[in-house]
């Protein structure tokens, strides 16, 4: 019997510093969303407050993965959400995906690769531009606050097109 497809969503940020929650945001109105459907068992969320190494660990073993996340600087307007797939995080330095303080998720996804680590196949972000926040504050901004369900209805679209289980 051919083992299910393991997907995890990822929401990344820190809850406590405005805009910058909207990771965790999306990803448990995501998990509200999808936990009611069939077939919800193969997919797994977590949140995580850094990327890197971290997030290269929680992503061994799955065969799909979509992480959630603000992105600062981007040049976009507040609140857009973008889809990216992982070969375009290599191209972008403002997400908790690409810390300053760790290796970029894209460096740890190719030093996982190298000591033979399972990865996922797929690897997307959805992410909402933000600007970057440094007050405390567990509410998001109105503009990235209305773009919670246009990214949840990406994060469900790619669930959705991977066919779970």
């Amino acid at each position: 019997m051919e083992q299910p497809k393991q997907t995890l969503v990822v929401g990344l940020g820190n809850p406590i510093l405005g805009d910058d929650g909207v990771g965790w945001r999306i990803a448990a109105e995501v998990e509200s969303q999808w936990g009611k459907l069939e077939g919800s068992e193969c997919v797994r969320f977590e949140n995580l407050s850094v990327g890197g190494l971290k997030l290269m660990e929680l992503l061994q073993g799955c065969q799909y993965a979509v992480v959630a996340d603000g992105l600062v600087g981007s040049g976009k307007r507040l609140g857009e959400v973008l889809c990216l797939q992982l070969e375009d995080l290599a191209r972008i330095s403002h997400t908790h995906a690409n810390s300053a303080h760790d290796v970029s998720l894209w460096e740890a996804l190719q030093i996982g690769h190298k000591l033979g680590a399972q990865l996922p196949e797929r690897i997307w972000l959805v992410a909402v531009c933000i600007q970057e926040e440094r007050t405390f504050s567990e509410e998001l901004s109105p503009e990235v606050a209305e773009a919670i369900p246009n990214a949840v209805h990406h994060v469900c679209e790619l669930l959705h097109d991977w066919n779970q289980c």
